[in-house]
């Protein structure tokens, strides 16, 4: 079932199946839309978040309740898709993804302002240093006086796009580190 989330009973950790739909009950939902979209990553963030090849959702949640199988919905965001084969890596507030055509680099993003998600290019002047992603790690800042570190290992030519990252300042510093 590649386009179909579930979640099983309370405590019981191999039992996905749904019975009577109590707040303890197994939890299931199916991407119903116009375009096939195999789920790729989740990640459990401010909301849950789900990642495919065509799109990108969530499970929206009213402060701290739980997810329940009568709050359990999707909500479409946007349709740039997160590609195969990529680990998406939560930052901060905010979620980071390979597009699924390899070229570009985005940030999920809960918007206050908006009271939804949003996608936001991370790559937008840097584009030109992802040849053909195969992997992602990030490596999270250790003092006050660096940045994260966003890892992602090219498979064109071996190179790795490094992007530091100091969200606090709105700080995006991208490079190229070959093996020559």
């Amino acid at each position: 079932f590649p386009v179909t989330i579930r979640g099983s009973k309370i405590g019981i950790f191999f039992d996905f199946k749904a019975t009577e739909s109590l707040d303890d009950d197994a939890v299931e939902a199916t991407l119903d839309t116009n375009q096939l979209n195999v789920i790729v990553d989740i990640i459990s963030g401010r909301d849950l978040q789900v990642f495919t090849t065509g799109a990108e959702f969530y499970v929206p949640q009213a402060g701290t309740e739980p997810i329940t199988p009568s709050t359990f919905t999707l909500k479409g965001v946007s349709r740039n898709g997160t590609k195969p084969g990529t680990r998406v890596e939560s930052l901060e507030s905010g979620s980071l993804f390979i597009q699924r055509q390899g070229k570009a680099l985005n940030e999920f993003l809960f918007s206050d302002a908006q009271l939804t998600y949003v996608t936001q290019r991370i790559s937008l002047l840097s584009g030109h240093l992802l040849k053909t992603p195969t992997r992602m790690a990030l490596r999270r800042a250790t003092s006050t006086d660096e940045g994260d570190l966003l890892l992602i290992t090219n498979g064109d030519d071996g190179s790795m796009a490094v992007y530091s990252i100091l969200r606090s300042q709105q700080i995006i510093a991208p490079s190229i580190v070959t093996g020559k």
